[in-house]
């Protein structure tokens, strides 16, 4: 499963983000727009040096992000 930060959303690069990964031969299942629980994604915001507000989004109770499932021989 791929998770698009607010951050990239903001940059409007999904569909590059969608490009890079069928040009790597990996199918997509499903893409869903989500409000996710900040709580269970913490440990992964924190790991984000490049985040300029992660602190911001690590107080929000929810964040806006865009799920994606992913299917084929490379996918991790």
């Amino acid at each position: 499963m791929i998770i698009v930060k607010p951050s990239a959303l903001a940059k409007k690069a999904l569909g590059l983000i969608i490009q890079r990964v069928e040009e790597k031969g990996v199918r997509l299942v499903s893409i869903k727009t989500s409000l996710l629980d900040v709580h269970s994604i913490e440990k992964k915001l924190l790991e984000e040096k490049e985040e300029k507000n992660k602190q911001e989004l690590i107080n929000a109770k929810k964040i806006p992000c865009v799920l994606i499932i992913i299917q084929g021989k490379s996918s991790v």
